[in-house]
C-alpha cells in the first residue's frame, strides 16, 4: 500500500513539473505572437483568443506550483462561464455544428477558481462535439448540499469498461490516437479537489453522460 501510495505521488509530482514546464516554455511564443498581432488591430478574434491562451498558461502554471482548489467566499454563475465555452466550441468545430440544449439557470453558482470551471467544462463540451452526432445536451441545478450538473451528446456513448478507465491518465476516448488522453484525468483531478464527485452514465440521447456534483464552497456536507 505505502509502495502504491508513494507511485501515486511521484506520478503527481511528474505531472505538475512536466505541466510547469511546458506552460512557461510557451510564454515566449505567446509573448511574440501577441507583439506581431498589434500590426493587426481590425482582428479582436486573434487577441481575445490569445489573451485566453495566456490565462490559461498561468492557471496551469499556478496549479503546477499551489497544492489544492481555492475556494471563495462568492459564488460565480456556472452560465456565464459556460457561455465563454461554448463560444469558443462554435468556433473550434465550426465544420460540425451541434443542436444545444441548455437549461441552466442563472443562481447555480460555483465557488472556486474560474479557471477551473473552464478547464472542466472545456474538456467535456470539446468532447460532446467530438463524439456526438448531431446534439449537445447541458443541465444544471442548484441542490440542497451544493450543486449538480451534466454534459451528454447523442454519440456512441462509452461501453461499461470504457466507464471504468475513462478518468485514467492516458487513457483515451477512441483508438484514433486523438490527444493524449489527459483531460478528463484532468477534469476528474480539479472536480476531487473540490471535494467533489464525477460520475459517467449512458444519455438518454444515446451517447455519453458526464454527471458533476460540487458541495457547497467546496466543503462536504
Amino acid at each position: 500500500l505505502n509502495a502504491l501510495i508513494e507511485k501515486e505521488h511521484s506520478q503527481r509530482e511528474r505531472y505538475r513539473e512536466a505541466m510547469a514546464d511546458l506552460a512557461h516554455s510557451l510564454k515566449t511564443p505567446i509573448t511574440i505572437i501577441s507583439g506581431e498581432l498589434n500590426n493587426y488591430p481590425e482582428n479582436p478574434t486573434l487577441k481575445n483568443a490569445l489573451s485566453r491562451m495566456n490565462d490559461n498558461i498561468e492557471y496551469q502554471l499556478q496549479r503546477a506550483v499551489i497544492s489544492g482548489h481555492k475556494v471563495l467566499s462568492q459564488g460565480m454563475p456556472v452560465v456565464q462561464v459556460l457561455n465563454l465555452v461554448l463560444e469558443a466550441m462554435e468556433k473550434i468545430h465550426k465544420e460540425h455544428p451541434m443542436v444545444m440544449d441548455v437549461d441552466l439557470a442563472d443562481d447555480v453558482l460555483f465557488y472556486g477558481d474560474e479557471n477551473d470551471l473552464l478547464e472542466v467544462f472545456g474538456n467535456l463540451v470539446d468532447n460532446s462535439f467530438k463524439y456526438g452526432k448531431s446534439r449537445v445536451q447541458i443541465t444544471g441545478s442548484q441542490t440542497s448540499t451544493g450543486i449538480e450538473f451534466s454534459v451528454e451528446d447523442d454519440g456512441p456513448g462509452l461501453t461499461p469498461e470504457q466507464q471504468k478507465k475513462v478518468f485514467t491518465r492516458g487513457e483515451r476516448l477512441d483508438q484514433q490516437g486523438l490527444g493524449q488522453g489527459i483531460g478528463l484525468a484532468v477534469v476528474y483531478d480539479i472536480i476531487k479537489g473540490y471535494e467533489g464527485n464525477i460520475m459517467t452514465s449512458q444519455s438518454t440521447l444515446g451517447g455519453a453522460k458526464f454527471t458533476i456534483t460540487l458541495p457547497h464552497n467546496g466543503h462536504e456536507s
